[in-house]
């Protein structure tokens, strides 16, 4: 079920996939980070040494005027001169990569439900506390190498995720599978 809010239906998908269908959304950086450390998970994602530091950007996206999404991007220090400051616009990060030439093969990815701290409140126009969904998900190229590490959290109000899933009864215990 869609959340219902004053400024019409809530948007579904993921943001790349809405900007691919004419849906227009712009992004807002908040932060610019050259040089950042990153926390263990992140490291651990981009496959990384513990010494080793990052690009992180966080960006504030709106849809229709209205907060939609806070995104944070870790880019390794191998692909993260393909989204210099100066370059930065409404595009997905992962978008300006490709136009590089960066190749993404494929990405793991995982949804939740986390409460939204201080800022992330302040940012999306919700209560401290309120839940948001959070988006983690890392690219990888042909290699395997990790190329981006994505975290978003998004307005519930304003977004949901939708999936299209096949029943495959092929093997003795039938499952649901993602397709698009």
């Amino acid at each position: 079920m869609r959340a219902q809010n004053p400024a019409g239906p809530a948007v579904s998908g993921l943001v790349e996939n809405l900007i691919s269908m004419g849906m227009t959304t712009t992004a807002e950086l908040l932060e610019f980070s050259a040089d950042m450390a990153p926390p263990a998970r992140v490291l651990q994602a981009l496959g990384l040494q513990h010494d080793d530091t990052v690009l992180r950007l966080v960006r504030l996206r709106r849809h229709q005027n209205l907060p939609l999404s806070v995104s944070t991007v870790y880019l390794p220090h191998s692909v993260s001169h393909l989204a210099a400051e100066h370059l930065l616009d409404d595009r997905p990060v992962i978008r300006m990569l490709e136009e590089g030439g960066v190749r993404p093969h494929r990405a793991e990815q995982t949804l939740s439900a986390v409460p939204a701290d201080d800022q992330v409140a302040n940012w999306l126009g919700l209560a401290v506390s309120s839940p948001v969904i959070r988006l983690r998900r890392t690219i990888l190229n042909d290699k395997g190498e990790p190329l981006e590490h994505y975290i978003g959290l998004y307005n519930p109000d304003h977004y949901e995720y939708h999936m299209m899933l096949t029943r495959d009864n092929s093997a003795s215990q039938p499952q649901w599978r993602h397709i698009g």
